[in-house]
């Protein structure tokens, strides 16, 4: 192996102790309300690993032999690949990450980065081409999930004839993230909640970054009550806000400022 690509792997495998210790670092602060921290601790450890192996084989004195350069190859598809959904990701879904520009660089650095690892790693040609082949429908996969994740809308019209682009949350998971860490709420956007039965279900503003206005809708898709400019949560215990009266199956979050805007109010009727 050249001394040019033991310093790459070098600079790559230092790269990836310091990206994924710093996330980490912010992981171990925020346990206990991280969401998928058995995962990401999952993904941490992987990655260490690669990046110890990257390290060593940049020091190793010899040729690399073929199970190394075989894992090698294993190291740049597994960075192409997560990098990859995580740049897709970003681009379906930017409202959902804190920081999406600093990602975006990131992942795109990782993606070149693992590129040129399959370049290094693969001596004979048509194992290139193979492997290559396999790293494309893998990532054409991932692209096809995420854009059909991305359709999951439902225009939802109000009683003016205005209309809401809603994203829907209709499982455990997406209700409990609802709209958390994200840094702002389109005045045309909103998301709808479908829980499987009626009930009085009550919202917190917990790890929410700016105020919406919550919209509890009955079976029947009429409101029955409504939380105006519902502030985020600035320290624990958050206030519960829920309906007063009656079961809701529906609940709609929108900007703040729409309720007042479109003069809502108990028994209108909504549509979608």
């Amino acid at each position: 192996m050249s001394k040019p690509a033991r310093v790459f792997l070098f600079i790559m495998g230092l790269l990836i102790f310091l990206s994924w210790g710093f996330r980490l670092y912010i992981l171990a602060l925020r346990w206990e309300t991280a969401h998928n921290r058995i995962p990401t601790l999952l993904i941490v450890c992987l990655s260490f690993g690669v990046g110890l192996f990257l390290i060593r084989m940049a020091v190793k004195q010899g040729e690399a032999t073929r199970f190394e350069l075989l894992l090698l190859t294993a190291s740049a598809l597994l960075t192409i690949g997560f990098w990859g959904y995580r740049l897709g990701n970003l681009i379906l879904y930017p409202e959902w990450d804190p920081n999406p520009k600093a990602h975006l660089r990131l992942s795109e650095t990782f993606l070149v980065m693992g590129g040129i690892l399959l370049f290094i790693s693969e001596r004979a040609r048509f194992k290139q081409r193979r492997a290559v082949g396999i790293l494309l429908l893998f990532l054409w996969c991932t692209l096809l999930s995420r854009v059909s994740s991305a359709l999951e809308t439902r225009s939802v019209s109000l009683p003016s004839g205005r209309s809401i682009i809603a994203e829907i949350s209709d499982t455990d998971e997406t209700r409990s993230r609802g709209l958390m860490f994200r840094d702002h709420l389109a005045k045309d956007r909103g998301m709808l909640f479908i829980f499987p039965t009626p009930g009085r279900y009550p919202f917190w503003m917990k790890n929410c970054r700016f105020s919406i206005d919550i919209i509890w809708l009955d079976k029947n898709k009429k409101i029955v009550h409504v939380s105006e400019r519902t502030p985020p949560c600035k320290s624990d215990p958050c206030p519960l806000y829920k309906p007063d009266k009656k079961d809701a199956l529906y609940v709609l979050e929108v900007a703040a400022g729409l309720v007042a805007k479109e003069g809502l109010t108990r028994g209108m009727q909504v549509q979608f």
